[in-house]
């Protein structure tokens, strides 16, 4: 280690990065001043830390002035005794609140190769009274099973019967159409036309140079 020079290892931990260590500094130092000169100072360093943060997030004053008067707390220890401009002091137990649980699917849905979109339109189809329109998103749910079985498989080859007999082992038999069920027709497409997969395109290279039979008469007169 060379003598003079305070290593980053050495020094107290940067709790927020993001204001650097001049900031977490001052604010450390103000803990030492008494009540009416350290309000004084951690507002200034609160209006600088305005500057630093830029706010990306579009807040509103007062909901920025809060975020950072917390910020400020927790720079310190939390050993301010500045109060910020709503009254309210910031406590360590705030920042351990555990975040939301991010509601993740219990189950694993069946045939999954459809998307968890039609395994929803089934389930709603299941649970509507209507007849007419449990009908209409039934068959919605069998086209658009379709078009996804088409995106893995030759669109040329899809048979309705393939959709209709997954379509009543998703939905556990309650969901059964008739097996001369049309799901062109239902969406208006006639044909399987709209999902006909066109094949790639190849043309020989011509991998001649130009002039090469022009040089070899040239080469043959000589």
């Amino acid at each position: 280690m060379i003598e003079g020079l305070t290593y980053n290892t050495a020094r107290t931990k940067l709790e927020i990065p993001a204001y650097g260590r001049h900031v977490q500094s001052m604010l450390e130092k103000a803990v030492e001043l008494d009540l009416e000169r350290q309000q004084a100072l951690v507002e200034r360093i609160v209006q600088m830390m305005v500057q630093l943060s830029g706010n990306e997030d579009g807040l509103a004053k007062e909901d920025l002035e809060r975020r950072l008067w917390k910020h400020a707390y927790r720079l310190s220890g939390y050993q301010l005794q500045a109060v910020p401009p709503d009254g309210h002091i910031p406590t360590p137990e705030e920042d351990q609140v555990p975040p939301e649980e991010v509601p993740y699917p219990r189950s694993v849905p069946k045939q999954r190769n459809y998307g968890d979109y039609v395994q929803r339109l089934i389930s709603k189809a299941i649970e509507t009274e209507d007849p007419e329109r449990k009908a209409a998103i039934t068959n919605t749910a069998a086209c658009y099973m379709k078009l996804a079985y088409s995106m893995y498989n030759d669109a040329q080859n899809i048979s309705d019967r393939t959709i209709l007999a997954d379509l009543e082992k998703m939905s556990e038999g309650l969901l059964v159409l008739p097996e001369d069920t049309n799901l062109d027709a239902f969406m208006g497409k006639g044909s399987q036309s709209h999902i006909k997969q066109t094949a790639p395109v190849t043309r020989r290279r011509n991998n001649r140079k130009k002039g090469g039979n022009r040089n070899r008469r040239r080469y043959r007169k000589r």
